[in-house]
């Protein structure tokens, strides 16, 4: 890979929310090395991909939800009939059935 195609790397990587360090510890760079080089060759701003790594966590989150909730949906129907939100269903359920859960986000 020459520098060019790294360097695209980089930003590709960043600009989709991950983080100057794990790309840094993917290449052997400091983090710091990383983020002068996105700056260089024009990458997002830091703010830019803290929002879409922000964005990404809440849509992995949503997701987690709606797989527990899908799994046990006679139960939160009846959890939701009963006046409880969403998100009380899903707190409850994620404490009652841990060893059900494959990832959580956190």
């Amino acid at each position: 890979m020459n520098r060019e195609e790294r360097d695209a790397e980089f930003v590709r990587r960043y600009r989709e929310g991950e983080t100057l360090d794990a790309i840094a510890q993917s290449h052997g760079l400091t983090r710091e090395r990383v983020r002068q080089v996105i700056k260089k060759v024009g990458g997002p701003v830091a703010e830019a991909a803290r929002t879409e790594r922000a964005r990404r966590r809440a849509a992995e989150q949503d997701h987690a939800d709606a797989e527990l909730l899908a799994q046990f949906e006679r139960l939160a129907r009846d959890m939701a009939s009963r006046g409880m939100t969403r998100g009380v269903v899903v707190g409850r359920l994620t404490l009652l059935y841990p060893e059900t859960l494959r990832v959580r986000v956190g």
